[in-house]
């Protein structure tokens, strides 16, 4: 850990244990069976003869490994598995500040690379050349009081084993939010008196913020089921494009409009966040999302499909967009 903080610029501490050593896998088999099949003990060093049009291959105007997208966590520190030489593709790019993609060089096989992959929009670009690209993949977060943590766990919530999932996820967050307090309740027991309550109170500001972020994503399992069972997973997976499709219909603004408080979960605080981002929208502020941090500019009201996947929340986003009639038009 002293190396990876050292690394990273930052104390890091592991999320969860179900974040330590996600693997990808790249093959040349289409199906889970024949990627399995084409794994060995020992890294295979066998080139592949490159086409023309692989030679050709650009990430950014053909299809990655993984497309656009921000982690589940602040950090992460990518190990290679596989040998690279020869290997052509399998960097990350990512968008620098300015919106403009810059390619990352990935590590030779033994090394990793640590990347702030929850605040910053990256892809994993097709590997070409070689039999095989293994990468395993560890999550950290900051181990500084007071340090936001932007963590959740929209990207895994769908395919996970999820009991164990939710069980990890809270104990990490509670135990976070329990070494916050110790934190402050040590500066305060050394200190005579307390002058400063406005600290306080934002401090007790940012610990229900962080409660409700940490509860929202906890879906109900029989939600996830209800979602998984009528659309499948990817259908979550691909809510944005969905979103995106439903965007361009004519009665989208109609059908949006459509669905009220008492329509559609009623007394939930998904309304209550709704009025409080458009709020935030209107005075000018930067908004925090899933997807990073943004400002709102499009020629259209923010609504709560908007709102929804702001906050990760695509299995509850489709139950909206089911209601609003509009799920079944851009599904067909």
């Amino acid at each position: 850990m002293r190396v990876l903080s050292e690394a990273a610029g930052v104390p890091l501490r592991i999320v969860m244990q179900t974040e330590i050593g996600h693997t990808n896998i790249q093959t040349s088999g289409s199906t889970l069976e024949e990627m399995v099949s084409e794994l060995r003990v020992e890294p295979q060093t066998t080139k592949v003869p490159l086409t023309e049009e692989e030679r050709a291959y650009d990430p950014l105007k053909s299809s990655s490994i993984i497309p656009w997208h921000y982690d589940s966590y602040p950090y992460v520190c990518v190990i290679m598995l596989s040998v690279t030489d020869g290997m052509l593709g399998g960097e990350t790019y990512i968008k620098t500040g300015d919106g403009v993609p810059m390619k990352v060089e990935g590590p030779s096989l033994g090394y990793g690379v640590i990347l702030q992959g929850g605040e910053v929009e990256h892809l994993a670009a097709r590997c070409m050349g070689v039999k095989e690209r293994i990468s395993t993949i560890t999550s950290f977060c900051a181990d500084i009081p007071g340090a936001y943590d932007s963590s959740h766990i929209t990207n895994v919530r769908y395919y996970s084993d999820r009991p164990t999932l939710y069980k990890q996820w809270t104990e990490f967050r509670l135990e976070k939010m329990k070494r916050e307090i110790d934190s402050l309740l040590n500066e305060i027991a050394a200190s005579p008196t307390l002058y400063d309550v406005r600290r306080v109170q934002r401090f007790a500001q940012d610990q229900i913020a962080y409660l409700k972020r940490t509860s929202h994503q906890l879906v109900p399992h029989e939600d996830m089921e209800s979602v998984i069972e009528k659309l499948g997973g990817d259908a979550i997976r691909d809510a944005r494009k969905l979103w995106a499709k439903a965007e361009m219909l004519e009665d989208f603004g109609e059908q949006v409009a459509s669905v009220t408080p008492s329509d559609w979960m009623p007394g939930s605080e998904l309304w209550i966040d709704l009025v409080k981002t458009q709020m935030a929208i209107q005075a000018g502020k930067t908004i925090e999302s899933q997807r990073g941090r943004f400002k709102w500019t499009r020629d259209r009201p923010f609504c709560m499909g908007d709102e929804l996947l702001r906050q990760g929340l695509p299995e509850v986003f489709l139950s909206w967009l089911d209601a609003t009639g509009l799920l079944a038009v851009v599904k067909s």
